[in-house]
């Protein structure tokens, strides 16, 4: 076996059932891809770029629209939750123990996060100088995905997002009850009646954006293509290039203009990020794009990489701040991005193979069963 495939079976992703789907993976690195870049923006632009500028100018217009990769995270989140519920509900499977749903993200999230809580806590301790009382409010609101809800300290700010997908998980299953209406555009109505009405509730029950109501037409417009993956063959792997390659294409510059206005931008992109996931699931050109064994293998790392990537880039962007000085700044920040990207795939490999990937495929009974025994 040639050495690429032995790694690429080392770090590739298992899960507890038989539903992988490789072009959701190819999402995750696009989304992932997205908010490093977007970091990495930010971080140059706070910490010493040395053309700021320039700086300014390509963050504001560009890398800005990178934080909307944790958008298409909720989308892949919303789509992968509700397809097992819609089996349910529209093709008659076995049902969901819902004691088994809930237990069974316990086990998946909890453990490579409650180590990588331990080694932010114990930095925070021995390197900034964070109180004790601190750093434990900040562990037990990120165990318990509530720290932006209750406003404890934050040992990693990028966890946010987890939250709010934590929040959805609590409410799918009973989102899922719409799977029982019996025609479909009435489902899809729905959802996205529920998902706009929800965002319009956001401001009068939570104080600050970072929450399930503001995001939730992403959640419910992907149960909608997973409405559609469920109950029709048009799914199916094509040949060729259709208007919905060029669709997602074409909308691109669209969404980075939204993204950047005030007027409720989370009204308008779940529609291109469900275009684009659904344009993934139909084959074609994104299709062909998204099963690159690469794209595939770095987005299954997405949730080690997207828990250690901000730590990564505060260290290594402190030795490379300097370097590529003296040329243009797309030329400097291409340079930066490079450098960065191949340091915390390779560092994160490691983790999510030890970390992470020991957890992915145990399903929660036999997990539970394992520590009853212990």
């Amino acid at each position: 076996m040639k050495l690429a495939d032995r790694v690429a079976a080392q770090l590739s992703r298992r899960t507890a059932s038989t539903a992988f789907i490789p072009e959701v993976d190819g999402l995750r690195f696009v989304a992932i891809f997205m908010v490093v870049a977007h970091h990495l923006s930010s971080y140059f632009l706070t910490y010493g770029a040395y053309a700021s500028d320039d700086a300014q100018l390509y963050h504001r217009q560009i890398f800005d629209f990178g934080s909307r990769g944790v958008d298409l995270f909720f989308t892949l989140s919303g789509f992968i939750l509700a397809v097992p519920f819609a089996r349910q509900h529209l093709g008659g499977v076995q049902p969901q123990q819902l004691r088994w749903y809930f237990l069974r993200r316990l086990t998946r999230l909890e453990p490579p996060l409650l180590f990588h809580l331990a080694v932010l806590g114990l930095l925070r301790l021995c390197v900034t100088g964070v109180g004790g009382a601190q750093v434990a409010t900040g562990f037990l609101g990120h165990m318990f995905y509530v720290s932006r809800v209750a406003d404890t300290y934050r040992l990693n700010v990028v966890l946010w997002s987890l939250e709010v997908e934590a929040q959805f998980y609590i409410l799918a299953p009973l989102l899922a009850m719409v799977y029982r209406l019996t025609s479909r555009s009435a489902r899809t109505l729905v959802f996205v009646s529920i998902g706009v009405w929800l965002h319009l509730l956001a401001p009068h029950v939570f104080p600050n954006a970072d929450n399930f109501l503001t995001y939730a037409l992403y959640f419910t417009v992907r149960m909608v293509v997973a409405d559609c993956y469920v109950t029709s063959e048009c799914f199916s792997a094509q040949q060729g290039q259709s208007w919905l390659d060029w669709g997602v294409v074409a909308l691109i510059p669209v969404s980075v203009l939204v993204s950047n206005r005030e007027w409720s931008p989370e009204l308008v992109l779940p529609l291109h990020a469900g275009l684009a996931l659904l344009t993934a699931l139909r084959g074609g050109m994104v299709g062909r794009f998204l099963r690159n064994r690469t794209l595939v293998t770095i987005g299954g790392m997405c949730y080690t990489i997207y828990m250690y990537h901000y730590l990564m880039i505060a260290v290594v962007g402190r030795v490379t701040v300097g370097w590529f000085a003296g040329v243009p700044y797309e030329i400097f920040f291409t340079g930066q991005l490079l450098v960065h990207s191949l340091v915390i795939v390779a560092a994160t490999a490691v983790l999510f193979r030890f970390t992470e990937k020991p957890f992915m495929a145990v399903s929660a009974k036999k997990l539970l069963a394992r520590v009853q025994r212990a």
